[in-house]
């Protein structure tokens, strides 16, 4: 069987994204004068539609890959590291590639065991006319490993503007006011020392807009000075990051009441605050039935299409309850924030599709052999979905914009509170290629979108089930892998398989409700 463990690197012209601009003259001609720029020049002239019959169905709406089965499609099995962005050509020096001799220098510098992929391609410096890439959807495991480090544990850039401390995130990362931050001299001191104790002080969110904060020194701790750049930490939640829950007052629910006590006397990293509410407002409501705890949904979106309880239970211990929890505060924060300004959502359009398997296209081992069949799913907003585990599914999502976008998706399971990502965008420290370009298309699940169809199926005894497909739209690169979640639960899975100048800096968010039934 094949693994998800696999690491591509490209270090070689137009590599981010695994594509080929037709339109580039391949013969060296044109270019010959830039001794730096890695190649060769060819004897024959290669034609822009070689191996067209490989490319699959699907391109037309992004375009070409090389080969549409492998550099840009199936990032669930690989990730890819990429010298420059499908439009840039890769340079050498003395007959090495700037990339790669970059590449090296880090491993060297930090170690392969303490770098992520996203870390990895952020901490190469900045190279001349090229913006190094990484492409996959665990991009933020350990280098060559299967691990993920703590998801709580996201750097971001704090620098001096104008005499006053900036974060490099904003609202579109979850940043809201009052969130407090404790800052570092450099990355490496807030990975080998993450404790406050090793910080250079204290940072609280100001004001947010949708990619930058401004930060104040945090009330009662010592002012303190940082070089060109340092890096901040969260520690602390800021406004509008409350969980709403509600536990009846009877004894059986002490261990409920421990947890949440617990909560807030060891709140740790970037976690939500947990506040106990009345049911009529609460999001989840606690109660104990047959010697075990359940969890009953109190949260609108969901009990509108009819669910209305965790299909799990846990026992009454402290322990136990505070997992679910914690992971539930987690879970609707991300559900449920969206910007303010709800300027990208209308000017997209997604659609669902059933999908069906062309034999003579691709083989079983690439995968890519599944095309849309019948309407658009999506009605009122609403995907209504047989979940049988055999019926595939898929998106595709248009920009019907004159102005490229960044998108992240995720699934969020409402039965144990995971959160699965569906797609994640590219990862530069410059820029990184945008993941639906002006009036463009992205495919999920087919296509060259590069992510596997998605299955959904119903646990025993269940026939009706409810899950969000949230898609995250920005006009800048955002990083968002945090919000992958396991469930408290059940650690190893769930039910799903899986322009015209500098546009306004703004982001989005669209929420699908995903209706699971029984098949009939």
């Amino acid at each position: 069987n094949k693994g998800d463990n696999l690491t591509v690197i490209f270090d070689c012209c137009h590599s981010g994204s695994g594509t080929r601009d037709a339109s580039l003259d391949v013969t060296g001609g044109a270019r010959q004068s830039d001794r730096s720029v890695r190649g060769f020049k060819l004897k024959v002239e290669i034609p822009p539609t070689l191996d067209g019959e490989k490319w699959g169905s699907g391109h037309e709406e992004r375009g070409s890959s090389i080969p549409a089965g492998f550099c840009h499609s199936r990032l669930r099995s690989h990730v890819m590291l990429a010298a420059c962005s499908s439009k840039e050509t890769a340079k050498e020096e003395a007959m090495k590639g700037r990339f790669t001799t970059a590449l090296l220098e880090v491993l060297s510098a930090v170690g392969a065991d303490r770098l992520t992929y996203t870390g990895l391609i952020q901490r190469i410096p900045i190279l001349p006319e090229q913006n190094p890439q990484c492409e996959g959807l665990n991009q933020d495991r350990i280098l060559f490993n299967s691990k993920v480090p703590s998801q709580n544990r996201q750097l971001f850039r704090v620098q001096m503007e104008d005499n006053r401390f900036v974060l490099r995130a904003g609202s579109a990362h979850g940043v809201t006011p009052g969130a407090v931050f404790s800052v570092y001299k450099d990355r490496d001191s807030a990975i080998t020392d993450p404790g406050a104790e090793h910080s250079i002080g204290s940072l609280t969110a100001s004001d947010p807009d949708a990619f930058s904060t401004r930060m104040i020194v945090t009330s009662g701790t010592p002012i303190f000075t940082i070089g060109e750049e340092a890096f901040a930490l969260q520690t602390r939640a800021g406004e509008e990051e409350d969980l709403r829950i509600h536990v009846p007052f009877d004894e059986k629910l002490l261990c409920v009441f421990q947890a949440v006590a617990r909560e807030m006397k060891n709140r740790t990293v970037s976690q939500q605050r947990i506040v106990l509410v009345d049911e009529a407002t609460a999001s989840l409501s606690v109660a104990f039935e047959d010697g075990v705890i359940v969890f009953n949904i109190r949260d609108p979106l969901a009990i509108t299409h009819g669910f209305t309880q965790i299909p799990f239970r846990v026992k009454p211990t402290e322990d136990d309850v505070y997992s679910v929890v914690r992971a539930a505060a987690h879970y609707y924060w991300h559900l449920h924030r969206t910007s303010k300004e709800r300027t990208l959502k209308d000017e997209v359009t997604v659609e669902a599709f059933k999908l069906v398997e062309i034999s003579d296209e691709y083989d079983d081992d690439i995968e890519g052999n599944l095309l849309p069949d019948g309407p658009n799913r999506i009605v009122d907003g609403v995907a209504d979905l047989v979940a049988d585990d055999e019926t595939a599914y898929g998106l595709k999502i248009t920009n019907n914009m004159d102005t490229d976008l960044y998108l992240s998706a995720f699934f969020f399971d409402n039965s144990d509170f995971s959160i699965t990502p569906y797609y994640q965008p590219a990862t530069s420290a410059g820029r990184a290629d945008p993941s639906v370009p002006a009036k463009q298309a992205l495919t999920i699940g087919y296509g060259d979108g590069g992510v596997p169809a998605f299955k959904y199926y119903l646990r025993e005894g269940q026939d009706l089930d409810i899950g969000f497909i949230k898609i995250f739209l920005s006009t800048e690169q955002v990083d968002l892998s945090h919000i992958r979640q396991l469930s408290p639960f059940n650690p190893g899975g769930r039910n799903a398989g899986i322009g015209k100048g500098k546009p306004k800096a703004t982001w989005d968010t669209i929420l699908i409700p995903i209706v699971q039934r029984k098949a009939k």
